[in-house]
């Protein structure tokens, strides 16, 4: 009897975490996607398609590598420990955490060590933006934060994976480590995206414009086969983009 007042009472606990908490846009809810609809393509000019090319940024996924999210849960038990998966029971699929990983063969970055252009580790390590008045500005203000959060999840952290391990368990509904309150996931996350912009525009966007030249070259090389042979060129693509990618699309 004990074990199942159990299993009743684990998914009200998990459910009441996220009480009166608003879904972040980044989790990208499924009753929401008419707010990012693609808006029909109008002209009074004749024209006839020959080719769509689609770049999308990836939603929530599953953490890019082994990174450690907190104590009680490493990134793989926030999939492996918390959502096992029982192939002889797919009667809750409503519950099952979807894996977006990328293919080796057609990635363009490797998150890793960027090894897929040489060009990123010299642009990285000879980015002055640390030493700027804006990132000094933003590490200060943050501090008070970074202290509450590191004692949350004791000591574990790490800018590089917190939008990750935040966003896979809040996206997912999985638990976050006892402690976290809304406010706090609020303003990790804000800083986080603060942090983001300041990288992806300093200097014109040197680095996400290096970041993105593959998959650039790419999108060009498509358009040069349609001009070029429209009857065998490809007539559709698409390509799952990052923030590095598609912020210089935007510019």
């Amino acid at each position: 009897m004990k074990k199942v007042v159990a299993a009743l009472l684990a998914p009200l606990a998990l459910a009441s975490t996220y009480d009166e908490w608003d879904l972040p846009d980044y989790c990208m809810a499924t009753d929401t996607m008419d707010k990012v609809a693609i808006p029909p393509l109008t002209s009074n000019r004749p024209m006839e398609l020959v080719q769509a090319q689609v770049i999308a940024r990836h939603g929530a996924r599953a953490p890019y590598s082994r990174v450690f999210c907190w104590e009680t849960a490493p990134s793989p038990a926030l999939v492996d420990g918390l959502f096992p998966y029982d192939v002889t029971d797919d009667s809750d699929t409503e519950h099952m955490l979807t894996w977006m990983t990328a293919d080796g063969a057609t990635d363009y970055i490797d998150h890793k060590s960027d090894n897929s252009c040489p060009a990123l580790p010299f642009v990285r390590a000879n980015s002055p933006l640390q030493a700027t008045p804006e990132w000094a500005a933003l590490s200060r203000d943050v501090a008070p934060l970074q202290a509450e959060f590191e004692r949350v999840v004791n000591g574990t952290f790490s800018w590089d994976t917190c939008l990750e391990c935040l966003m896979i368990a809040r996206c997912n509904d999985l638990a976050l480590p006892p402690g976290m309150t809304q406010e706090l996931f609020d303003g990790l996350i804000q800083h986080v995206q603060a942090r983001k912009k300041l990288v992806l525009t300093f200097q014109g966007g040197r680095y996400a414009k290096v970041d993105m030249h593959h998959m650039w070259a790419d999108v060009l090389q498509r358009i040069d086969k349609s001009i070029a042979d429209p009857q065998h060129a490809p007539r559709l693509s698409i390509t799952i983009g990052n923030k590095h990618s598609l912020k210089q699309l935007a510019l």
